[in-house]
């Protein structure tokens, strides 16, 4: 593994674009993916053109805040701290990246080699996911997600296995990269699954409206035992067509549907109220708090506690 670029003397750092280039510690993992890292304190506003080609990149922002303006349009898209961005691109993207003076960054930048992961998203297009996104078009989309407990482990982690060279280290930290992407899209994919708007489907309309009327009535009953096949009663339509034409609209079937809806609703709880896991889980639906922990962690990575902690 090779390290290039790499300039610890944060003290030294001025506002050309060379030495931003020099603040940034690369590893070139052979095959797989570029690991960046930036550690840089300017003393003056630092402005950057940037070209990226066909890409697939994960930014986590630890500290710090950039503002990125993409050429050709009106966009900017801030980089906040404590988030994680993912951004996809199948053409060459040309832009500016500000970087405002007095503040201390530290980004991790892991490059993925988009074509060892073409077929994944050709089965699962990255932009049917408009939850979350700060920015789209026909080629280029960036989606704004949480930087949770398990991902922020998951930065500690690459920043720890950087300060070695040997084999193992960079085995780990492709291992590392490579559980960051899975855990951001599983939550690009829950994110889009709640976020109330339907994506494009070949549907008629009769059809297309009861499945908004099955998801409305999810939305008003999931803290009751749900049964796809009442749903379908109560709509007027057959359990599996239902189940169809659901996943046609909003791209996972009726049960994952519902249990990220309750998820959802478990992290408002969480987050905004003092009520124990266990009476939590009652309130969304779930059988008991070790219900609601199993399915909590297959998305988030952490256990509820972990996450109110957090």
């Amino acid at each position: 593994m090779k390290t290039i670029r790499y300039s610890k003397d944060t003290r030294k750092l001025a506002t050309k674009d060379k030495k931003l280039f020099e603040s940034t510690e690369w590893f070139n993992i052979q095959g797989l993916l570029n690991a960046g890292f930036v550690e840089m304190a300017p003393l003056q506003d630092i402005r950057k053109n940037t070209k990226v080609g066909k890409h697939l990149s994960l930014v986590f922002m630890l500290n710090g805040a950039v503002h990125h303006h993409i050429h050709g349009s009106k966009s900017v898209v801030s980089y906040q701290p404590n988030k994680v961005y993912l951004s996809y691109s199948h053409d060459t993207i040309y832009g500016t990246d500000f970087f405002p003076a007095n503040y201390s960054y530290n980004i991790i930048l892991l490059q993925f080699r988009p074509d060892e992961l073409l077929k994944i998203f050709n089965e699962c297009p990255l932009n049917s996911y408009r939850a979350n996104m700060q920015f789209s078009s026909p080629n280029f989309c960036i989606w704004r997600l949480t930087l949770t407990p398990v991902l922020k482990d998951i930065a500690q982690r690459l920043q720890a296995a950087r300060r070695s060279s040997d084999a193992l280290s960079q085995l780990n930290i492709q291992r590392l990269s490579l559980n960051a992407l899975w855990l951001t899209l599983e939550q690009l994919k829950y994110s889009s699954s709640t976020d109330g708007e339907p994506i494009k489907s070949s549907l008629t309309g009769r059809d297309r409206k009861n499945v908004i009327n099955a998801q409305l009535f999810i939305h008003e009953h999931f803290q009751t035992h749900l049964i796809i096949k009442d749903i379908a009663k109560v709509i007027g339509v057959s359990e599996s067509k239902l189940n169809r034409d659901f996943k046609k609209v909003f791209d996972v079937g009726i049960h994952r549907y519902i249990i990220n809806y309750r998820l959802q609703q478990v992290t408002k709880l969480l987050n905004e109220s003092t009520l124990t896991v266990s009476d939590i889980a009652i309130r969304c639906g779930f059988t008991c708090a070790g219900h609601l922990s199993r399915r909590f962690v297959e998305v988030f990575g952490v256990t509820p506690h972990a996450y109110r902690c957090n």
